[in-house]
Parts: structure tokens; C-alpha cells; sequence
């Protein structure tokens, strides 16, 4: 999306760090500041790290996991990044937060803040049958804060899709006939651009602007 010229921010809210270390930053260096550091009051100018002139970064780190102490003390504690986020997202285009998707306080934090959950399914058998959870989880969400504006848009991004292997084909066409309104319409087709941009820990449109992967990613921005 920064590429296309929009402003983005992306919030790496997953202590296992790995978005962070994709942008060549290492979540074991302690003097990065994290959405724990917002969370107990840091200014945004001392957390957000300029990536390019388009695109800032929250990195995660192992000290990440803390926070779910810390929101444990908080009044609202699901409430804290919607919060924080409503007072800085129109300095923004796009906000894009990454998290895994079990229940913690600041997963539950993410998931109420966003306007829309991407769900990304690699196109095998094993990711396809564990969409249902992942649908499970998000309406006991739903159910246990009922009382809140929660309703965001979902997709599902087919993701890691190998037009030679017809067990991708059949995974996708599974994703489409059981969640046909939630499947994006692109496909992210599997590329070795991704394995360089991650092993380089750079964009993967500063790997190869033009490529499969590349047109793919524009596709589902637009």
C-alpha cells in the first residue's frame, strides 16, 4: 500500500516479532519501543519508526507478552488500542495491525479496533479446515462484547497458491464453496520473491517491482 503512495502505519502486535523482522528490525534488541511503550503512555513520535517516508512501523518485541499484565490493570482494557488509534487515524490511510489469532488481551484489542479482519489461508488442506475456528473465535468475540460498535468486514486472503499443484486448486475452490462471501476475489500466488524479501528483510517490491507476487499484493490493495 506504501508503494501505491499510500500512508500507512502497520502495528506488529504478535510477540513472536516475525512482521518485525521483516522489516529488518530484531525483536531481541531491547531498545525498540513497542505498543507496550504506548500503552504506558510513550508518545507516538517516540514509538512509530519510519520505514519510508510512507510507511511507519509499532515493532514488537519478546518484552510484548508484558502488556497483557499491563492491560489486565487497565479500566476498558479491550477498549485501549481503538482508543489510542482513534486519535492518530487520520494522520493515516490505512492502518494495518498484525497479530496471531488466539484470544489474548491484545489480540481482543486488535480484533475491536479493526474495521476489517483479514484472515490470510495458505491454500492447503490443513489451513482450509481450520477456518472454521478461526470463524468460532471471532463470534465468541462478537458474543462476549456484545455491548460494543463490533462489526468489522472479514476476508480471506488465499495465500502460498501453486497454479502446478492440484491440491492448491482443490483447497481453493473448498475456501470459495464454504466462504464464498469472504474470499477475495486475489489470490496471492506462492513466489520465491517472498523468500528473498524475507531472508534480505526488505519489501518484496524492492526485490523484483515486477512480479507475480507484486502484481498480486497491488491487486488486493486496490
Amino acid at each position: 500500500c506504501a508503494a501505491m503512495g499510500l500512508k500507512v502505519l502497520f502495528l506488529d502486535i504478535d510477540p513472536q516479532w516475525n512482521s518485525t523482522l521483516a522489516f529488518g528490525i530484531n525483536g531481541r534488541e531491547a531498545q525498540y519501543p513497542t505498543l507496550l511503550d504506548l500503552i504506558d503512555g510513550a508518545k507516538f513520535e517516540d514509538v512509530a519508526i519510519e520505514i519510508t517516508p510512507n510507511l511507519h512501523l509499532i515493532p514488537a518485541r519478546q518484552g510484548l507478552n508484558k502488556a497483557e499484565k499491563v492491560l489486565g490493570q487497565k479500566s476498558n482494557s479491550e477498549m485501549q488500542l481503538k482508543m489510542y488509534l482513534d486519535q492518530i487515524k487520520d494522520n493515516y490511510d490505512i492502518i494495518i495491525g498484525d497479530t496471531n489469532p488466539a484470544l489474548t488481551k491484545l489480540s481482543i484489542n486488535a480484533f475491536i479496533a479493526a474495521d476489517e479482519i483479514d484472515i490470510v489461508s495458505e491454500t492447503e488442506t490443513f489451513s482450509v479446515s481450520g477456518m472454521n475456528g478461526m470463524f468460532e473465535t471471532l463470534d465468541e468475540l462478537a458474543e462476549e462484547y456484545r455491548y460494543l460498535p463490533y462489526n468489522p468486514a472479514i476476508r480471506i486472503i488465499p495465500n502460498i497458491f501453486d497454479i502446478r499443484e492440484a491440491p492448491c486448486h482443490d483447497s481453493l475452490v473448498t475456501l470459495k464453496q464454504l466462504y464464498v462471501d469472504y474470499v477475495t476475489t486475489a489470490v496471492v500466488r506462492k513466489s520465491v520473491e517472498f523468500k528473498d524479501a524475507q531472508n534480505k528483510a526488505q519489501a518484496v517490491f524492492l526485490i523484483k517491482r515486477k512480479s507475480n507476487s507484486t502484481q498480486d499484493i497491488e491487486f488486493l490493495a486496490q
